[in-house]
């Protein structure tokens, strides 16, 4: 080492360095590095998701009128109708109102899961008719916020009839069983 002169111990401490730091990194210091960097893009990932849960918070007012909008059932004539029957109905004046009938069917009601207060009511339309009769009737369902479940359109080329096959779903509030109140059994 004596025989080196000042040039190749310049290169030769630079080279050791390089390779110590080269091993450092290797067996560990990156992973130190990356962990004390990432902590700061993990602040600001939790930043944004406060801001927009802030965001939602500013508009809980019109959350909680489109909340009670969509449990809202247009209001059956019969007080006693269940609201399953009543948007049967809803949807049967619908239909007529576009010239189609509406066959007597059965709803289909659903539960939803994790809710307990509502439930989510099936209605089953199949018509005949124009086009134009069809897409208008489709507009009425979208217009009174109902959900579409199943649309299946069919229709030849040579006639401007289509038969629709269309579910539609809207949530309904549930009803409570209704029993004597205020009866005693022995």
């Amino acid at each position: 080492m004596n025989n080196m002169g000042k040039r190749e111990k310049t290169l030769l401490v630079i080279t050791i360095v390089v390779v110590l730091v080269y091993a450092a990194w290797s067996f560990g210091v990156e992973k130190v590095f990356d962990s004390a960097f990432s902590g700061n893009s993990a602040v600001a990932s939790a930043e944004n998701r406060f801001k927009d849960n802030l965001d939602a918070l500013g508009d809980i007012y019109m959350i909680e009128r489109e909340y009670r909008r969509v449990g809202d059932l247009p209001k059956a004539d019969d007080k006693n109708l269940s609201p399953a029957l009543a948007f049967t109905a809803h949807v049967s004046d619908m239909c007529k109102k576009h010239g189609f009938d509406f066959p007597p069917i059965k709803p289909d009601v659903e539960e939803i899961k994790d809710v307990d207060d509502y439930e989510l009511v099936n209605v089953a339309v199949r018509t005949e008719g124009t086009f134009a009769n069809t897409v208008k009737l489709l507009l009425t369902f979208e217009d009174n916020g109902l959900i579409f479940r199943e649309v299946d359109l069919k229709s030849t080329r040579d006639k401007d009839i289509v038969t629709a096959r269309v579910t539609v779903a809207r949530i309904a509030e549930k009803q409570q069983p209704r029993g004597r109140l205020g009866v005693r059994r022995p």
